[in-house]
């Protein structure tokens, strides 16, 4: 990300799953009940309550016109690279980076032409417990390769906000949600521990491969080929052997972990994820250049730089003891100092 003067060349994104196409990112994450490290889950507060008790907090026809919203706000505000009009139909650590991509790509790219982005072949899933959120499972308008999207809504206020987006690329495979006789889905708490890991700990594990390099740690993940590539990524070393990188989990400013229970007995997680990459001269008296990226979040020449990234992960937990899968992952450079 970062070079040593004079060295010409800037970094620019050093992972394929490092940002999402602009105007298909979104955001939001509802609230209630802590779990351990202090992620929560939004069916926390209605364990106590008999399914049978709670009606869904949104219907089908409800949630079709929820996503309809925010193809419109989310276009108008791309279009006018307006972060205030996104913030209406965005929140949390979605609109974060959505604001951080408006904010870059109006300095960098001022001229760049926006393609509207519609939500097509949509599947939507909706807890049966009145959890305050839904799944929904779509592919973009503007995207030729017709990757599936994970989208996740939450009920913010008197309004339903996009709260997470994810890019499922080719060779990463979703398992299928489980759905009870009135096409309704099972929230899954954070905190649930019927599985080898919990939701809640997908988190953590994701972020330790980063502070280990790419070296997995226990005996968690199973191979997939989006952890392949997390494990690649954070063992990649800067071109200049004089600049040194560490990382270093940050912990996410919006904690929501968002699970469905899965065909069979295991579980589909949407967990937040955030780190700090600090690279380093040693040894030297020279100054690193930031990448122009990061120099338009406000970063100048200096011997270190420190680079947060915020990004979701959705994981597939198998039932019982059976290995986590990584499904896919995502981050965005939101800060830099």
């Amino acid at each position: 990300m970062a070079r040593l003067e004079p060295v010409r060349g800037v970094g620019g994104s050093w992972t394929r799953r490092l940002v999402l196409a602009c105007a298909v990112g979104l955001a939001t994450v509802g609230a209630a009940g802590c779990g351990a490290d202090g992620l929560q889950s939004p069916s926390d507060n209605l364990e106590d309550i008999a399914p049978e008790d709670v009606d869904p907090a949104i219907t089908p026809l409800l949630a079709e016109q929820a996503v309809d919203r925010y193809e419109r706000i989310s276009n108008d505000a791309h279009r006018a690279g307006d972060a205030e009009r996104l913030a209406e139909a965005e929140a949390g650590s979605q609109l974060q980076r959505d604001t951080a991509r408006l904010t870059k790509r109006e300095a960098l790219e001022p001229d760049a032409a926006h393609t509207d982005v519609f939500f097509e072949e949509r599947e939507y899933f909706i807890p049966a417990g009145g959890e305050p959120w839904f799944l929904v499972s779509a592919v973009s308008s503007a995207d030729p390769d017709r990757h599936q999207r994970l989208l996740t809504f939450a009920e913010r206020g008197e309004d339903w906000k996009l709260v997470s987006a994810l890019e499922v690329l080719e060779d990463d495979e979703v398992p299928e949600i489980e759905l009870d006789g009135g096409d309704l889905a099972e929230a899954v708490p954070a905190e649930d521990d019927g599985l080898l890991i919990t939701p809640a700990a997908v988190t953590e594990h994701v972020e330790e491969t980063w502070e280990h390099r790419g070296e997995l740690q226990g005996d968690v993940w199973g191979d997939t080929p989006a952890l392949d590539d997390l494990c690649q990524e954070a063992a990649r070393e800067p071109e200049d052997p004089l600049i040194a990188r560490e990382y270093e989990r940050a912990t996410p400013e919006h904690p929501e972990v968002y699970a469905l229970r899965t065909a069979g007995g295991g579980v589909l997680a949407i967990v937040p994820l955030g780190h700090t990459m600090t690279e380093t001269v040693q040894g030297s008296n020279a100054n690193l250049v930031p990448s122009e990226e990061a120099a338009v979040l406000g970063v100048s020449p200096q011997p270190s730089i420190a680079s947060t990234f915020r990004g979701e992960a959705a994981a597939y937990l198998p039932p019982g003891d059976h290995r986590a899968q990584l499904v896919t992952y995502e981050y965005e450079l939101t800060a830099a100092d």
